[in-house]
């Protein structure tokens, strides 16, 4: 199971709004079919290492839906259904959810439990879009940092300061239970010269990274790296 450029391409744009610009133009080249020149190609490489497991990711969950979607009791089959949507939910897999609503609106039958969950899962929606970001969290760039010297890279904004780190991913539940407790160590420490950096890592989109940040109230010096920054932060 994989996907096509073209495929990468259309799940890139209509799902990720806020790709840059250099990005963009390849993308449109990839849809009208042009060709790529070496710079493009790179480019294209790049886009497909950070979004590839993304779209993995919802063509598997849309097969095992689909399978339990085909259950011929109709108790078990929305029983089934509705259960496995929320289990993503519990766990904040809003993005995982999103493809499988309108099929899982189509096949499940009982009007109690498809009511039930979607008003769960609209109101989580709700809840993480309108959350606003605070100006106490300041959302850094991580272009182009990978390899050995990520982890030099990352502190050397903050040299001569105490340094909080704390490295974390989207989907990761217990990572996300941690924020309320660093929040009180941020209080603890507030007026002294310590910096808490979010390094968030191996996490699918930014957008949702955004939110969550928004959401949780992350406040420190926030940063997305791609997922082959893991390497070089596991060896440190």
């Amino acid at each position: 199971m994989g996907a096509s450029k073209n495929e990468i391409a259309t799940f890139v744009l209509e799902k990720h709004p806020d790709v840059k610009d250099d990005y963009r133009a390849v993308l449109n080249k990839v849809q009208a079919k042009t060709d790529l020149d070496a710079a493009d190609t790179k480019t294209m490489d790049k886009i497909e290492q950070l979004y590839i497991q993304e779209i993995l990711t919802i063509k598997s969950n849309q097969i095992a839906l689909d399978q339990l979607l085909e259950i011929k009791d109709p108790a078990l089959r929305d029983i089934n259904a509705t259960m496995y949507l929320y289990r993503k939910l519990e766990i904040n897999k809003l993005g995982e959810i999103e493809p499988l609503i309108e099929s899982y609106k189509k096949k499940v039958q009982n009007t109690y439990l498809k009511n039930t969950f979607l008003t769960a899962y609209n109101a989580q929606l709700d809840r993480l879009h309108n959350s606003k970001l605070s100006l106490l969290s300041v959302m850094n760039s991580a272009e182009g940092w990978t390899g050995p010297d990520l982890l030099k890279n990352l502190l050397a904004k903050y040299k001569g300061k105490v340094v909080y780190l704390d490295i974390w991913a989207t989907w990761c539940v217990p990572c996300i239970a941690n924020m309320p407790p660093s929040a009180k160590l941020r209080e603890k420490f507030k007026g002294k010269d310590v910096v808490f950096i979010y390094a968030c890592l191996n996490s699918p989109s930014q957008t949702n990274w955004k939110n969550l940040v928004a959401e949780q109230k992350i406040e420190g010096e926030n940063y997305f790296l791609i997922k082959s920054s893991r390497p070089a932060l596991a060896r440190r």
